[in-house]
């Protein structure tokens, strides 16, 4: 029995060492594993292929094509945009945002028609890349007339049912080409348009080429507003596919009312000196006015001629019986005129007693 409880205690201690050892090793181990290395990323960066292109001759009116290749060279996502592009051009093919490696072709596409610079257009792209965050490509090219129109406008200023208007354009080449005019597009559905060759006997002998006219008409009844707008004309010249006429003018209404609503506001039934617009007639020939009234229960009208034909005065009063509250209609003016036989003006207002205007 005393042999065996000196032997026991050697073990113990063993045993103590071994386990002290390894939980040494285990925390050397778990500390080795608990930090890790990183590797660091690299930020977007933006190459773009190749930084200007040179188009050289562009027919005027045609679209002028430049391709770029963008690539991110970074090891982060680069982000691009294009937030203000030049007028008259448009952008396919861009990607809001391009992986590491990542390379995109983008296509500018400039309507010389309506493109400000005939020279040079700048294009500029905004990223992400921190070292370059706005990048500017650039595009020349020279943009060159092969057709002329002449005079290149129809401008009108007419009135409402007044007679037709023609504006006669003459189309010719300026390199002598001859060319045929396929169709002509109108910018408004109520001006119309035609062409026809030059005849031989009518072209202007000291230009070469093909003649073509081109007549754009405003009808009588064109409605009321201004006009604008580009007149294209489509040909197969073999250089310029597309020339342009210039739209633009005014057509008047017939009668004319200043101010031309009648806003009366709070109307006093008490008030005794008239409200008055001032009616005027832009057509050629006199109208004779043979009424005016109005059509809500608080306010008549009188006529007043100023310019017999010409100008009259309408003289609006409150209805002193009428009840009190608000109106909202027209003053109607009648006439012996087939071309306006009727004439409205809006009115609105609050027929009051004692607080309106007197």
């Amino acid at each position: 029995m005393t042999w065996q409880q000196r032997s026991s205690v050697p073990g113990r201690s063993r045993i103590r060492r071994a386990a002290s050892v390894l939980g040494v090793a285990l925390s050397v181990i778990g500390c080795s594993t608990a930090v890790p290395l990183s590797t660091p990323v690299s930020p977007p960066r933006v190459a773009v292929e190749p930084e200007g292109v040179d188009l050289g001759v562009v027919p005027l009116g045609e679209e002028a094509v430049a391709e770029f290749v963008v690539r991110n060279a970074g090891g982060s996502p680069l982000r691009l945009a294009a937030p203000a592009l030049p007028r008259a051009t448009r952008v396919e093919g861009l990607l809001p945002e391009l992986a590491p490696g990542q390379a995109v072709r983008i296509r500018f596409l400039i309507d010389t028609a309506n493109a400000i610079a005939d020279s040079r257009q700048d294009l500029k792209l905004v990223t992400s890349d921190p070292a370059q965050e706005s990048l500017t490509v650039r595009v020349r090219l020279d943009v060159r007339p092969f057709l002329a129109v002449r005079p290149g406008q129809a401008r009108f200023i007419t009135v409402q049912h007044a007679r037709e208007g023609t504006i006669s354009q003459t189309v010719v080449a300026l390199d002598g080409a001859s060319f045929r005019v396929l169709r002509v597009e109108s910018p408004l559905p109520f001006v119309r348009v035609s062409f026809a060759e030059v005849p031989l006997a009518l072209r202007r002998p000291e230009l070469d080429g093909s003649q073509w006219r081109v007549d754009v008409t405003l009808p009588p009844d064109a409605p009321v507003g201004a006009l604008s707008g580009m007149v294209v004309v489509h040909t197969d010249h073999p250089r310029q596919k597309r020339a342009f006429v210039s739209l633009s003018g005014f057509v008047r209404p017939i009668l004319v009312a200043t101010p031309p609503q009648a806003e009366v506001g709070n109307l006093d039934r008490r008030r005794t000196r008239p409200l008055q617009l001032l009616l005027k007639n832009f057509a050629e020939e006199l109208i004779e006015v043979t009424g005016v009234s109005t059509d809500v229960h608080a306010v008549r009208a009188e006529l007043e001629p100023v310019e017999p034909g010409r100008t009259w005065r309408v003289k609006l009063l409150p209805v002193t019986q009428a009840p009190l509250g608000r109106f909202d209609g027209k003053v109607l003016v009648r006439t012996a005129s087939p071309k306006v036989p009727t004439f409205e003006i809006p009115l609105r207002g609050q027929l009051v007693e004692g607080t309106g205007t007197r």
